[in-house]
């Protein structure tokens, strides 16, 4: 979805514009049918990925204050580390372990904060962990509910 051809990339970009401005989607096909969801959705996604192309950033800045970047800085592993890891194989274990840490962690915060139980104005995200395409450097703090308002 965030690699490929310039293309593709916008063709996949104008849909999710439609979804995240809450807007559904359908699909019409021959074997199919029309399928999806029509009508106003409160939609949210969570995702996550590795580095994507500066391209590919560059096309998802145009879909202004939908998406919120975070980014968890990590230390690079050494060669030896990596050659270790890749003679242990347990690339599919970690990946289960993950896999249902997210799981659950969703689960709890939908459960301690139920959709639309908590008032957009009090989460601030403070400059040091928040990532966002209108980041015009001025700002210590981001109010979610407020990022794409100009800063003053």
């Amino acid at each position: 979805m965030f690699r490929g051809r310039e293309q593709d990339l916008e063709d996949n970009f104008s849909i999710i514009i439609a979804v995240l401005d809450g807007k559904g989607l359908l699909t019409d096909s021959g074997t199919k049918g029309r399928r999806g969801y029509d009508g106003n959705i409160l939609f949210n996604w969570l995702g996550a990925t590795t580095p994507i192309p500066p391209r590919t950033h560059r096309l998802m800045s145009q879909l202004g204050t939908r998406l919120l970047f975070f980014e968890i800085p990590g230390d690079l592993p050494t060669e030896d580390a990596l050659l270790e890891y890749i003679e242990r194989d347990e690339a599919a274990d970690a990946e289960s372990a993950c896999q249902i840490a997210v799981n659950q962690f969703i689960r709890e915060l939908f459960l301690a904060h139920p959709i639309g139980s908590v008032d957009p104005e009090s989460i601030i995200i403070p400059r040091n962990r928040a990532l966002s395409c209108m980041d015009d450097g001025k700002r210590d703090t981001f109010h979610l509910s407020r990022l794409d308002i100009d800063s003053a």
